[in-house]
């Protein structure tokens, strides 16, 4: 690798272009950008006066330059043409490089006589003598082509999209400096580009190892998305065959998944049962990387893993877009998306997946979905919480079987009492205290037209027909009359009663006539009521009052048809007893900064035994590994998948920089810093 430093002139004052290769990202500067460059070159100027000023000594000064940053290239030889020109990809810097482009067009625009604007044109955006492509010293991305060459021919205002954009702000911010009464000229902005606006210039050679030299430029600055890092990394490994490859692969699935090719990547991580990663972009991209490590001088290994992605990233596009999946799937997943979120999603991913690869079938497929939704309804109905829920689902993403017994391997991780899967017995006894009305509103309203669906027979509702709304039967407001309604059914404190009650599965309904109901007493509310189509309404008409013993009993029977809708756990379901998962990476998730913890404080804390617990983290690498060690603070790295030095390494690096240990050679911690296991318990208690 070398390294020049070059004003732009040098750079661009040559017979090469500059090729920007199709994988990577359009051009995405805007306006804080381009103000940063033009606010350098008009800097410039005063300088430059200075220098056009006699010195009395005679003696020449040194011309005072701005670094504006690097770019990568790597040359890929000469293309015959008029002139043979020397071309080279753009491995980092398109930003930087095409936005001078677009400024040196604004210039040359601005310039008054046919001699200035051919010069810049000439000299510094293309070459002279070539046709086609080859004319452009910089050749950007498919995508940006068509508004760059408007740009470059002289019609830049008429270009569309960001590259349009800047040259019209280039050519704003040139006339109303040129407008004001200073030193500021057009020769001089020339000039100031030319000459005083510096680039290192990085050219790889072919020894050098293009992807970590890409990786280690962007370490700083402004953050690549994994998504953008990804990409480069997967093309860099495929100099022969990244043009088909993007082409056949890539940009497909990026117009497939679109913005979601993100959530993509890290639910793909997910699904393959890794650890939980971190869900920065770094750390998405970072895990990839250890993933497309051991391919790195195999390029048709690493297309082979670009072409699995892609079949996989077909088979979320139907998460995404069920109707893209068979009409039983399409069904099931259009379910989980009426609950929302996307903790699901890996396990999902996985049951597609085995289908695409004949594995499994389709109702295995419908029946895996059918079990994630019964898990994350069941949860919802008596109020467990959702902020481990990523954990727990990625913790059930590995230890399934993938293979044709899929869906029971499925049934079984989650019925495991680590996942907290609600049997029939705890929906029945949650079911009076539940606060219902707190779930997100289109969780609330699936549920409750997913329970009408089962009691109505054949008579389904249509639900894109008529706006039904979620009614409190008691009403939210405790009006005088509804308070001494409950002191009626024998409530002591009517108003405590209204709170406890009020929000509860049991009080609340569907309706169409929301407005109509508002706060009315009982009786009114039922002469409405009697126009309901809606099965869960019917039996309200004939209640003769509205109190605890009712909305209860109301509770109890949506429960029974729950419990029917939405099957349960295995009942012969082990306890945690072979793998606390999901409440381990929880307590280890507390320890932070330099702390550190032991296997029996860790025990402790699940209220397991050291036994079972030694086990669970023998089974796979826990995010926190790095972090527990033995009684007397020696490191632990004799876990069962500690299988080679090169882990070992790792995980006396990772707690050295955490600050856990103080030395590579004794990898001893501090004992102020460990936790003990009543410390985890009290860390963990608002979890």
């Amino acid at each position: 690798m070398r390294a020049i430093n070059s004003p732009v002139e040098r750079l661009l004052n040559q017979n090469n272009q500059y090729l920007v290769p199709e994988y990577q990202r359009r051009y995405t500067w805007r306006e804080p950008h381009w103000r940063s460059l033009w606010t350098a070159v008009v800097q410039q100027i005063p300088r430059i006066v200075a220098d056009e000023t006699p010195k009395e000594d005679d003696k020449k000064q040194v011309a005072l330059t701005h670094f504006l940053g690097s770019i990568v290239l790597r040359p890929h030889g000469t293309t015959p043409g008029a002139t043979d020109v020397g071309k080279h990809d753009v491995i980092d810097g398109q930003q930087r490089l095409t936005t001078m482009s677009v400024l040196l067009a604004a210039l040359r625009d601005s310039a008054e006589t046919d001699r200035d604007r051919s010069k810049i044109n000439d000299q510094l955006l293309v070459n002279r003598y070539e046709e086609g492509d080859l004319y452009y010293k910089l050749l950007p991305g498919p995508s940006d082509r068509a508004d760059y060459f408007a740009v470059i021919q002289g019609d830049g205002g008429g270009a569309t999209g960001l590259i349009g954009s800047a040259y019209r702000w280039f050519k704003r911010e040139i006339a109303t400096e040129l407008s004001k009464e200073t030193s500021v000229s057009l020769p001089r902005l020339e000039t100031s580009v030319r000459k005083r606006l510096e680039i290192v210039d990085v050219t790889i050679e072919k020894e050098d190892n293009a992807h970590r030299v890409f990786q280690t430029l962007n370490s700083t600055g402004e953050a690549l998305s994994a998504v953008d890092l990804l990409r480069n990394h997967f093309f860099m490994l495929l100099p022969n065959a990244a043009k088909h490859a993007y082409a056949a692969l890539w940009q497909p699935m990026e117009a497939l998944l679109g913005d979601k090719i993100g959530p993509f990547l890290l639910d793909e991580l997910v699904a393959r049962g890794g650890p939980l990663v971190n869900t920065s972009q770094r750390q998405v991209y970072t895990r990839w990387q250890e993933i497309l490590g051991a391919m790195e001088h195999n390029e048709n290994a690493v297309l082979g893993a670009l072409e699995e992605l892609t079949a996989r990233a077909s088979c979320y596009g139907m998460i995404l877009s069920p109707s893209l999946a068979t009409p039983l799937a399409s069904s099931r997943l259009k379910r989980l998306q009426n609950l929302g979120g996307r903790a699901h999603n890996p396990l999902v991913l996985q049951a597609l997946w085995l289908q695409r690869r004949g594995l499994i079938g389709d109702v295995d497929v419908a029946d895996s979905i059918a079990l994630i939704e019964s898990y994350l309804v069941r949860r919802l109905l008596i109020g467990k919480p959702t902020n481990n829920l990523n954990r727990m689902l990625s913790t059930a993403a590995g230890q399934t079987t993938l293979d044709e017994n899929f869906v029971a391997s499925l049934h079984g991780a989650l019925s495991a009492a680590s996942f907290d899967w609600p049997s029939d017995e705890t929906l029945r006894a949650a079911a009076a205290s539940s606060i219902f009305y707190k779930k997100p509103s289109q969780t609330r309203r699936y549920i409750l037209e997913r329970l009408e669906d089962a009691v109505s027979g054949k008579e389904k509702v249509d639900w894109s027909v008529g706006n039904y709304q979620l009614e409190h039967i008691m009403p939210q407001t405790a009006t005088e009359e509804w308070l001494k309604a409950l002191s009626n059914t024998g409530e002591a404190r009517p108003p405590e009663a209204h709170r406890e009650l009020i929000h509860t599965l049991g009080n609340i309904t569907l309706t169409a006539y929301n407005p109509e109901l508002s706060n009315h007493p009982l009786e009114r509310k039922q002469e409405i009521y009697r126009d309901s189509k809606l099965h869960l309404n019917q039996a309200l008409k004939s209640e003769a009052q509205w109190g605890r013993a009712q909305i209860h009993a109301r509770g109890q029977y949506l429960i029974g048809v729950a419990i029917e809708e939405w099957t349960g756990p295995l009942a012969s379901a082990d306890s945690l007893a072979e793998a606390p998962i999901h409440l381990l990476e929880l307590l280890l998730a507390q320890v932070t900064g330099s702390g550190w913890t032991t296997v029996d404080a860790l025990a402790i804390a699940a209220d397991r035994t050291p036994e079972e617990v030694e086990r669970a983290l023998d089974a796979a690498r826990f995010a926190g590994a790095e972090r527990v060690a033995g009684d007397d603070g020696q490191l632990r790295v004799d876990w069962a998948w500690v299988s080679e030095p090169a882990i070992v390494a790792e995980l006396v690096e990772l707690a050295l920089e955490q600050g856990v240990i103080e030395s590579l050679d004794e990898a001893q911690a501090t004992s102020a810093n460990m936790l003990t296991g009543a410390e985890l318990v009290d860390a963990v208690a608002d979890e």
